[in-house]
C-alpha cells in the first residue's frame, strides 16, 4: 500500500538509500531526499514525502547531512512549523555502521547533545539569534539565584513566627532591593 491509500499528508523517510540530495515529483507526491554522496555506499538517507495539494513550500527543504533533514511548512501569514528528520541505525545494523553514524558521540548523553546541536542551529537558522532581554532561570547565575530564593523563603518564615521582627513592608523593600542590586544589566 502507498502513501496515499492511509492519506497521509506528510511523513519523514528514512533509509532512502538515495545519492546526493534533490527531489523527486510523483502523481500525488513530492519526495525531497537527501543521501551520502555519489560514489559512496548508501545505507542510510533521510527525506519528507509531501502531498501536493496540502501546502506550497516558500522554502525548499534543507538536507543537513545524509541522516538529518529539516524543513519548514507555512502555516499562516507569519507562522511556520519546522519538521526535522533524523536517522540512526537501527540495533540490528551491524556495530561498525552504528559507530559511524555517531562518530563523536559514544554516550547517551553525547548522542542527545548532538541531536540538540541540530534543532538550536535548525532555530538558529530560521528565527535568528535570541535577543534575550532576561537569562534563562538555570544558567550560570543559577548558584546567585538560588542563594536569593533561599534568603526570601527565610525572610518569610521569620516574618510570620510568633513575634516577629521584621515588619512586612520593611521585609518586602529588603527583598526587592537585593534581587534588583544583584540583576545582571544586559
Amino acid at each position: 500500500m502507498g502513501l496515499a491509500e492511509y492519506n497521509i499528508d506528510i511523513t519523514a523517510l528514512c533509509e532512502t538509500r538515495f545519492s546526493e540530495s534533490g527531489s523527486l515529483n510523483e502523481l500525488e507526491y513530492s519526495f525531497f531526499l537527501s543521501g551520502k554522496p555519489e560514489g559512496e555506499r548508501r545505507e542510510a538517507g533521510v527525506g519528507f514525502a509531501i502531498k501536493k495539494d496540502i501546502t506550497k513550500l516558500t522554502e525548499m527543504p534543507r538536507p543537513v547531512s545524509d541522516r538529518v533533514m529539516t524543513m519548514r511548512l507555512p502555516l499562516s501569514k507569519d507562522n511556520f512549523a519546522t519538521i526535522i528528520s533524523v536517522y540512526a541505525p537501527t540495533i540490528t545494523n551491524p556495530d561498525e555502521n552504528k559507530e559511524a553514524s555517531t562518530p563523536s558521540c559514544s554516550t547517551p548523553d553525547q548522542e542527545w547533545a548532538a541531536l540538540q546541536q541540530v534543532v538550536y542551529n535548525t532555530t538558529k537558522t530560521y528565527l535568528g539569534k535570541p535577543n534575550r532581554k532576561h537569562q534563562d532561570w538555570f544558567d550560570p547565575n543559577d548558584q546567585e539565584l538560588q542563594t536569593l530564593m533561599s534568603r526570601r523563603d527565610q525572610s518569610h518564615q521569620r516574618m510570620f513566627q510568633p513575634g516577629a521582627q521584621e515588619p512586612p513592608l520593611q521585609h518586602t523593600k529588603m527583598m526587592h532591593a537585593d534581587c534588583y542590586k544583584n540583576a545582571p544589566v544586559h
